[in-house]
C-alpha cells in the first residue's frame, strides 16, 4: 500500500506484540502434536494479512458496502469449493443449525468485516491491523469476566502493553 510506516508505527507494534506474548504466558510452548494446528494458524494470519491489505487498497476505490460485498462473494466461492471437496455434509442438518450459520454469518461476516471496511476509510490500514491486537485483550478480559478465568500481574502487564502500543502508535503523532 506504500504507506509510510513510523517509529512510533514501529514502537506500538513492538509494544502490542509484547503485550500480546504477555498475555499469552506461560501458555505457550511447541509440540510436535500441535503442529498443525499451530502451522494452520500461522496460515490463517498470512491469509488475514493478505485480505486486510486487500480491503485497505479496494476502499480507495469502492464504498464499504460493495467492497465487503464483492470480497464475501469471491470468498464464498472459494470456500464452497473446499467445502465440497473436504466435508460429506454441506448442510445443516436441522433448522436451528441454519439459524445459528445464519447469525454468524450476520454477525462476523457482514458486521465484522463490513464494519472492518468502514473503519479502514477513518484510519490507516496499518493503525487498523494494530487495532486487531484488541482482540486479545478483549479475549482476556471476557474470560476474565463471563467464564471466571484467572488473570495474573502478567496478563495485566500484557493488556496494558497491547493498549499502551495503541496509544503510541495512534495516526496523527509524528514520528
Amino acid at each position: 500500500l506504500r504507506a509510510a510506516i513510523t517509529r512510533a508505527t514501529l514502537a506500538g507494534l513492538a509494544l502490542c506484540l509484547a503485550g500480546a506474548g504477555a498475555l499469552i504466558g506461560r501458555s505457550f510452548h511447541l509440540e510436535p502434536a500441535h503442529l498443525l494446528g499451530d502451522t494452520a494458524g500461522l496460515v490463517t494470519a498470512l491469509f488475514f494479512a493478505a485480505y486486510f491489505l486487500a480491503i485497505g487498497k479496494a476502499r480507495r476505490f469502492r464504498g464499504a458496502g460493495a467492497v465487503t460485498l464483492i470480497s464475501t462473494a469471491a470468498t464464498s466461492v472459494i470456500l464452497l469449493a473446499v467445502a465440497l471437496v473436504a466435508e460429506p455434509t454441506l448442510w445443516p442438518a436441522s433448522a436451528s443449525g441454519a439459524v445459528a450459520l445464519l447469525g454468524l454469518a450476520l454477525v462476523s461476516q457482514v458486521g465484522g468485516q463490513g464494519l472492518m471496511a468502514v473503519g479502514l476509510s477513518v484510519v490507516p490500514p496499518i493503525y487498523g491491523a494494530l487495532v486487531f491486537f484488541l482482540e486479545v485483550v478483549s479475549a482476556a478480559a471476557l474470560g476474565w469476566l463471563v467464564l471466571g478465568e484467572a488473570l495474573g500481574v502478567l496478563q495485566g502487564v500484557g493488556m496494558g502493553l497491547v493498549l499502551l502500543g495503541l496509544w503510541v502508535a495512534r495516526p496523527g503523532r509524528a514520528g
